[in-house]
């Protein structure tokens, strides 16, 4: 497809042909040109042709990179913009995925400011509840602590028999209340221990969800993690790829000139095999020498290769070592809240002795989550910068993802040329192969022509036989040449021995060339495979073949410029030739200006062929000059691998420090959590304790009351049997009674004293003060308000009247002593006196 576009020069053929057939018209004329100028013409000739094929090679080869070169470009183009795209994809998602992650943390953050402001005011309520409670019993105890004093008073007045009866009456009655308030002290306590429970249940119900949550994030980060590592293990098994290719592509490299040198040495070989043999030992040797270095490189590279290789291995098993810590300390770390959660458990029964200090535990709370806050809003700018150089390191690694695919591309392409190349040298293998066939076949036909001449010999020996045994029998018997002809038959016989066996050496020594010739053959065809397998390893020449191709336009240029010279000289010489056509005499003189001219222009032509050897010589120098340069940028390829290297394990610990932060706010969290779990346990320690104290204020409450109403209905009951024993005791009316009937005023609310005057005495156990109670002579209350005016106990004569077996009246010595429990009798004992004969049935069983 290229040799259709390279374009002809007809002019130049046309020269060629009009040349010869000028040396051809000449020399049948006679006159043809000297030696030096025929060797020089031909040599022109052969330069012309050799140049029109250098033209036309390196045309089709320009044709060719054009072509190669245009595919290159449209590749960078859909590569740039398919970057591009993946870049602007990649920048947008990153983006979102961070866009989201601080709003979820900051919705997280303003949750948590949310609860602890909750905390702290719920902490404010139960600082005022805790106020107000320990007010309400101050209060309680300084009533109880009242009650309790005037109890005390009264029951220290009232032992006794009334007394006894009394506590043994509310011992069963408290004792019936006892075990009702027990029962029903046992219901709440069942019904607190149920809700409680469904509290407690539901608690661990929530908890469990929640570790369920914060394991399904665990998992959910471990296959993010293994997700990444996976890409970074594909990303960095790419770039151990590139790094080997750039590598085995930099020895093919070297591999390609050297048998590109060797390649051009054995076809000067090739053309010389006959006068070279020492050459070819001697490149042989070379080749070794150069295979030999070829090796040490190659172990160099393949040692460089297994330790990267072996250091990768390490630092993947050192990361997989650090994620199964990392496992292990998750579960400790779950191990650990269950633990807590059984701990807290216990502290539930030992909150109850710590309520003052839980509120300083609160205000430490309070100043560890300021300070945790603060050092979240820290680490969040931290892992915000991270993310940020994170960001910019893996666009880096794009980018140099995507000049190394470029590269790859461009190097596929010289890979491409290169096989173009191989075919070449193909080609010439096969010619050379031809040559060998050639070869192989005079050395036949010679060892042919010497096995026909020993033959011969043998033939002409059996004739000199034939004619010895002729001439024997033609001799006499007498003859006196006998001995001379004997001498001379075995002097022929020695001498043919000697030819033949000199022959039968030179028919060896054909022998052994041919063996060698075959030996030399088929290393020869050892080294054309060994040069084809470096041909095809040979695929990272892009660079030298595109410096070369410059150079080759340039020289293309140059011959081009030369070719235009030539074609003008050969019009020159066209013109001249038909010059030459005239008479002979002014033929000589033409061509001997013609010589002269011609002698000119060979030194013209020499000069030039030198300036092209210098032009060739600085293309060698530029060429090594590229060389140079291409070593530094392989060097700097290298370095820019290791730089990439440093930024992917710089990636991979801020990576891991992004986790660690991640994990130490996940402690906070579940710190804050473990927090806010304990001062609910307390508010409700509290709250349950709170709830305790209200209950067993208001079991005193009602048991007062229940006693208060026991107590007044003792009095009634007593004040009816006074009333109902009074006719019996007092004999007569007494003035004193009389007139107290008569302004209806008794004294009550204690036990009755019975006087000669008649007046009943009686103290409230319900009051610290002596009060009046006013009863109209039925029992009834006459005067409501006289019960609040304070009277004084008044001393009466202890008279007897009607006391049984002769004792003193115990209600007279209560009214002489009322602050002294009044006593017993001695035959009575610790049992109450029997009731009075008199005294109705009922009174007997309330006394």
């Amino acid at each position: 497809m290229a040799s259709c576009l390279v374009p002809e020069f007809p002019a130049v053929s046309d020269a060629l042909e009009h040349l010869r057939e000028l040396d051809n018209e000449l020399r049948e004329d006679g006159m043809a040109f000297s030696a030096e100028a025929s060797v020089h013409l031909s040599g022109m000739t052969a330069a012309i042709t050799e140049l029109e094929g250098y033209r036309r090679a390196a045309q089709e080869s320009l044709e060719a990179e054009k072509t190669a070169n245009g595919t290159l470009a449209r590749h960078i183009d859909d590569a740039k913009e398919a970057a591009r795209r993946e870049i602007t994809a990649d920048v947008a998602e990153g983006r979102a995925s961070r866009a989201a992650e601080v709003d979820g943390l900051q919705k997280h953050l303003v949750d948590v400011s949310q609860r602890r402001d909750a905390i702290e005011e719920r902490q404010k309520e139960l600082v005022r509840q805790n106020g107000t409670l320990h007010h309400e019993k101050e209060r309680v105890e300084a009533e109880l602590e009242a009650l309790v004093a005037a109890l005390n008073d009264q029951l220290s007045m009232n032992k006794g028999l009334q007394t006894q009866l009394e506590q043994s009456r509310e011992q069963t009655e408290v004792l019936a209340g006892g075990t009702v308030r027990a029962e029903r002290d046992k219901i709440q306590l069942r019904e607190q221990m149920e809700v409680e429970r469904e509290a407690l249940a539901a608690a661990r119900q929530h908890l469990d969800r929640e570790v369920q949550q914060v394991e399904e994030e665990i998992k959910q980060r471990m296959e993010e993690v293994r997700r990444r590592r996976t890409e970074l293990g594909r990303a960095l098994g790419k770039k151990q790829e590139t790094q080997e290719h750039l590598r085995e592509l930099s020895s093919q490299t070297a591999t390609l000139e050297s048998s590109l040198q060797r390649v051009t040495e054995s076809r000067s070989r090739c053309e010389k095999q006959l006068e070279g043999e020492t050459q070819k030992h001697q490149h042989l040797k070379e080749k070794k020498e150069v295979l030999e270095k070829d090796l040490q490189e190659s172990k160099v590279t393949s040692s460089s290769l297994i330790q990267h290789l072996s250091e990768e291995i390490s630092r993947m098993e050192s990361e997989i070592e650090e994620g199964q810590a990392w496992r292990g300390r998750h579960r400790d770390s779950l191990a650990q809240i269950h633990q807590t959660l059984k701990q807290q458990q216990e502290e539930e029964r030992r909150a109850r002795a710590e309520g003052f200090r839980v509120v300083q535990l609160l205000q430490r709370s309070t100043l560890q989550l300021d300070q945790r806050v603060a050092c979240i809003s820290h680490h969040r700018k931290e892992v915000r910068e991270m993310e940020e150089q994170m960001a910019a390191l893996r666009q880096a690694g794009v980018l140099g993802k995507r000049t190394l695919e470029r590269e790859l591309q461009e190097m596929s392409t010289s890979v491409e040329a290169h096989g173009r190349t191989i075919h070449h040298f193909e080609e010439e293998r096969k010619q050379l192969e031809e040559l060998l066939d050639t070869g192989r076949r005079k050395q036949e036909a010679h060892v042919a022509k010497l096995t026909s001449d020993i033959r011969s010999a043998r033939r002409r020996y059996q004739e000199l036989l034939q004619e010895e045994a002729a001439l024997q029998k033609q001799q006499r018997p007498g003859s006196m040449d006998a001995d001379l002809l004997a001498r001379r038959l075995e002097q022929r016989r020695a001498k043919y021995g000697e030819e033949e066996a000199r022959q039968r050496e030179e028919v060896e020594q054909h022998a052994a060339d041919a063996e060698g010739i075959c030996q030399g053959i088929e290393e020869k065809q050892r080294q054309a495979e060994e040069e084809e397998k470096r041909l095809k390893e040979a695929e990272a020449m892009w660079m030298e073949e595109e410096v070369r191709h410059r150079g080759m336009e340039r020289m293309i240029e140059e011959l081009e410029k030369r070719e235009a010279e030539l074609e003008r000289t050969l019009l020159e010489l066209k013109e001249k030739t038909s010059s030459l056509l005239q008479p002979r005499s002014e033929l000589k003189a033409q061509l001997e200006d013609v010589q002269r001219r011609y002698m000119g222009m060979v030194g013209n032509q020499m000069s030039e062929l030198r300036r092209a050897e210098m032009s060739i010589y600085e293309c060698l120098v530029k060429e090594e000059q590229v060389r140079l340069e291409n070593s530094r940028f392989r060097l700097s390829v290298t370095a820019m691998t290791e730089d990439v290297g440093r930024a992917e394990d710089d990636g991979d610990r801020y990576q891991e420090e992004t986790r660690l932060l991640r994990q130490e706010v996940r402690d906070v969290l579940d710190g804050l959590r473990e927090r806010w779990g304990e001062d609910v346990s307390v508010l409700r320690d509290h709250q349950r304790r709170d709830g305790d104290l209200l209950t067993a204020m208001n079991i005193t409450r009602k048991r007062l009351e229940t006693r208060r109403e026991q107590l007044e209905n003792l009095s009634t009951r007593l004040e009816q049997q006074v009333l109902a024993l009074s006719p019996q005791l007092g004999g007569g009316a007494i003035p004193v009674r009389s007139q107290c009937l008569s302004a209806g005023v008794w004294r009550c609310g204690a036990p009755p004293a019975v006087t000669f005057e008649g007046s009943l005495t009686t103290h409230c156990p319900l009051e610290k003060k002596r009060r009046l109670c006013c009863y109209s002579p039925t029992g009834k209350r006459a005067d409501p308000q006289a019960e609040n005016q304070l009277i004084q106990p008044r001393r009466a004569v202890p008279v007897h009247h009607g006391c049984v077996a002769g004792a003193k009246c115990v209600a007279a010595a209560a009214v002489t002593h009322p602050s002294t429990p009044p006593p017993l009798h001695p035959s009575w004992g610790s049992t109450p006196p029997p009731p009075h004969p008199s005294t109705p049935p009922g009174a007997a069983d309330h006394l």
